[in-house]
């Protein structure tokens, strides 16, 4: 069985939606066959049970790391599903972000941010990975030399931001790159790069 990341990574957008749809209709045959045969379904697999659903699971975060995209999604809720009636526990979606409540609720060690719409509406800089959680207090202006207006304080969750794609690796080692883009609208989001899959941090105006 190959590796799910032989291809996703270098593959174009649309040969990733074809793979995805394949790989969805393909999952949606075993939970079907699952409730027909029960686990005479694996037999037809050379990983068997837990290589299939290793498979189908690495697979997922593949995807998630090169983009986003409701068919993902759905992948990822039939095979949670076939996990489920295996007794394999369900993947556990760890929350993206949570945005705290005051100051004293960030870690000693957080970081503050003030971005301005100047520097093309985004504000990014090398996090080292293993400094999961990571916290921020985050400022923006809208011009470098107006007054900053707080935005919010957060906790993101390095490793499914990096998963999904809403964070890319640094090019030095052990990091990572957090970009928060201001949209026209006054929406924050994390964005990898402009274009990425983005999500929705807050909005202030």
């Amino acid at each position: 069985m190959a590796h799910p990341d032989a291809h996703v990574p270098t593959a174009s957008a649309s040969v990733r939606l074809v793979s995805a749809a394949d790989k969805l209709y393909n999952a949606r045959a075993i939970l079907a066959d699952f409730r027909q045969v029960g686990d005479e379904v694996w037999t037809r697999f050379k990983g068997g049970k837990e290589g299939t659903l290793w498979y189908y699971r690495s697979l997922i975060t593949a995807f998630r790391r090169a983009g986003n995209s409701p068919l993902i999604d759905e992948l990822d809720r039939v095979i949670s599903e076939l996990e489920q009636l295996v007794g394999k526990p369900a993947v556990q979606q760890e929350p993206l972000y949570l945005r705290l409540k005051s100051v004293n609720d960030l870690a000693p060690r957080y970081r503050r941010w003030n971005g301005n719409d100047d520097t093309q509406r985004n504000h990014h800089e090398a996090v080292l990975l293993s400094v999961d959680p990571f916290d921020l207090s985050l400022n923006w202006k809208p011009s470098s030399n107006s007054t900053p207006h707080f935005v919010g304080y957060y906790r993101f969750s390095l490793e499914p931001l990096l998963a999904s794609g809403y964070i890319r690796r640094d090019s030095k080692p052990g990091y990572v790159r957090v970009r928060i883009f201001h949209d026209q609208d006054g929406s924050f989001y994390v964005e990898a790069r402009r274009g990425g899959p983005r999500l929705l941090i807050g909005k202030v105006g």
